[in-house]
């Protein structure tokens, strides 16, 4: 699967991601959601790797 269908497929189901260039990074409350978003990743054959980052709070 190719980043930017993971990346629809994130945004559709909640998630809060963004491609820019080449990484992808998908934004957390916590670390603890990370291990879920693997399981998640996983689930839907996406085997690349992605940076997180925290949620802006406004």
């Amino acid at each position: 699967m190719r980043k930017e269908e993971f990346l629809e497929i994130l945004n559709n189901n909640g998630y809060e991601a963004e491609l820019t260039g080449s990484v992808l990074t998908i934004a957390v409350d916590s670390v603890s959601e990370v291990l879920s978003i693997k399981k998640f990743a996983k689930s839907y054959g996406y085997n690349y790797s992605f940076s997180v980052r925290t949620k802006n709070s406004n």
